[in-house]
């Protein structure tokens, strides 16, 4: 089968949806003939030299209206000389509209992948909900990776039947070897938490609605109980300046790392014993709600601790593979931190059932096996 995956956003950029992107349509390009059609990003050359998919660029990456034009043009001319049989869009917006476009003139089925990042921020605005809702009633299939955002999709009116979960994977598809134990010691102490310490790991953008803030807070709260712990955060963002201040203000320098992105995450889920993710809640929204940092976390055999916001419990088997706390409250967050750091039994229990969990039902292979499976 030969599918067209077109994404109006793509790595290089290190986040969440971009890594979703990433690996689900490697994934597919496993089972499928896949072609990949994006917008040219900073870095696309040496990117795209290091990444078996083949990867088409259209035009540059501006504004949503802007990227439909060039796609719509490369797309169509993809469409003809690789006779595609089907579309998948991620996101609505200029991917969607323009799998929309194929449809409505050259009859390619497509179906689309929802984020609840995407549909949040809209919903409610009506002439763009209008707009929204053609693009997704047009779609064989609304691929949603929550029942979070299912609900979202829900308020639009779309056909209940064309609602499919897919989820995320949690296995790391660009590399699964094992990292050694002496060099995941050294990754420890380079950041201060060689043993006994505990390593925390919380990976993320540094802005407001990741709450990094109340996480900040929690460590602060944390440290009058535990003092052998670390935190490390990795992430950069417009609030970077603002949480260094906090952690200068708390006095808490020694808890507390926050480093860049760094290329292999998977080196730090295997050295970290507990991954934390919090969000603000739904009254506040989401940027990204979709969690999946928990998930590879999971993997690598750790506990996880997430904040109730979005579709971020759905990660956490709660009391089996971590702990949900409440948004916005630092006391119970520091709270779950100091019960799971404070029992060795509890964290290799939960890192276990974590594993299993995912190993069983979220891995990339399954998450490309719902869509083949509802495209074919």
């Amino acid at each position: 089968m030969s599918v067209l995956f077109i994404a109006g956003r793509f790595p290089p950029e290190n986040d969440d949806l971009r890594r979703y992107l990433l690996r689900v349509s490697t994934a597919i390009s496993k089972q499928t003939e896949t072609t990949v059609l994006t917008t040219k990003t900073k870095g696309w050359k040496d990117y795209d030299r290091n990444i078996d998919i083949e990867i088409v660029r259209a035009g540059r990456e501006k504004g949503n209206i802007l990227k439909v034009i060039p796609l719509n043009r490369k797309a169509a001319r993809l469409v003809s000389s690789k006779k595609i049989e089907h579309i998948i869009a991620s996101t609505w917006n200029a991917a969607g509209t323009t799998a929309m476009n194929l449809y409505t003139r050259m009859k390619i089925p497509y179906s689309i992948i929802v984020f609840g990042q995407d549909i949040r921020r809209y919903i409610r605005h009506q002439t763009i909900a209008k707009r929204v809702s053609l693009v997704l009633n047009n779609a064989k299939n609304v691929f949603v990776t929550s029942e979070y955002t299912a609900k979202l999709v829900r308020w639009l009116k779309i056909d209940d039947k064309k609602i499919k979960i897919i989820r995320a994977g949690g296995d790391p598809i660009e590399n699964k070897v094992e990292a050694k134990s002496e060099n995941l010691n050294e990754l420890r102490r380079s950041h201060g938490a060689d043993a006994p310490k505990k390593l925390i790991l919380s990976i993320g953008k540094l802005e407001t609605m990741k709450a990094f803030d109340i996480l900040i807070w929690s460590v602060f709260l944390l440290s009058k109980k535990n003092n052998s712990f670390k935190l490390l955060i990795t992430g950069d963002g417009a609030d970077k300046k603002k949480l260094n201040t906090i952690i200068g203000d708390l006095k808490i320098e020694d808890y507390v790392d926050i480093i860049p992105n760094v290329e292999s995450l998977e080196n730090y889920y295997q050295a970290c014993d507990l991954y934390v993710l919090l969000g603000r809640g739904v009254k506040y929204g989401l940027e990204d709600g979709l969690g999946l940092s928990l998930y590879e976390a999971a993997y690598h055999e750790k506990p996880v601790i997430a904040a109730n916001s979005g579709a971020l419990p759905e990660a956490v088997v709660n009391e089996k593979t971590g702990l949900v706390v409440p948004p916005l409250q630092p006391k119970e967050t520091a709270e779950a931190m100091h019960k799971l750091l404070s029992s060795e039994k509890l964290l290799s229990k939960m890192g276990r059932q974590g594993r299993i969990r995912i190993s069983k039902n979220y891995t990339w292979q399954a998450v490309a096996d719902r869509i083949i499976d509802n495209i074919m």
